[in-house]
C-alpha cells in the first residue's frame, strides 16, 4: 500500500498485518499529510479526508508478543484464520482475540500433531 491506496481507506478500518510493515506499506507521503495517535498499540491516522487505524503501526500482530518462529507459528496462522469469526462482537479501540477454549482446542490439536510421545 502506498499513499494513493490508504487515501482511499474508508473512515473507521482496521489494518492489520501479518508480515513487517516495510514489506506490505509504503509510508513515502509527507509526514503532514497524517496525524498520528497511539494507544495501545493502535495508530490511528487521521486527516481532513479520511481516518483509519494501523494495529501494531502496520507490523504484525504476533510481534506484539515477539516474533513466533518455528513450527510455534502454526498455532498464529491458526488463529489468525479463526480470528475474523469474533468480528462481529468488535468494539472500536479494541483488540480482540480468540477466546480461550479455541485457544485451547488449537493447542491440544497441536501438541497432537507435534508430540512425539
Amino acid at each position: 500500500m502506498d499513499v494513493s491506496d490508504f487515501r482511499k481507506v474508508k473512515d473507521g478500518c482496521f489494518i492489520f498485518s501479518v508480515t513487517s510493515s516495510d514489506d506490505e506499506f509504503h509510508f513515502n507521503f509527507d509526514k503532514n499529510e497524517y496525524q498520528i495517535e497511539e494507544k495501545d498499540k493502535i495508530f490511528k491516522y487521521s486527516n481532513n479526508n479520511n481516518f483509519f487505524f494501523l494495529v501494531n503501526n502496520g507490523n504484525a500482530v504476533n510481534f506484539l508478543h515477539n516474533a513466533v518462529m518455528g513450527d510455534f507459528i502454526h498455532l498464529v496462522r491458526t488463529e489468525m484464520l479463526f480470528a475474523p469469526m469474533n468480528l462481529n462482537s468488535f468494539s472500536a479501540n479494541k483488540i480482540n482475540y480468540v477466546n480461550e477454549d479455541l485457544r485451547k482446542r488449537i493447542a491440544d490439536l497441536w501438541l497432537d500433531m507435534h508430540n512425539p510421545y
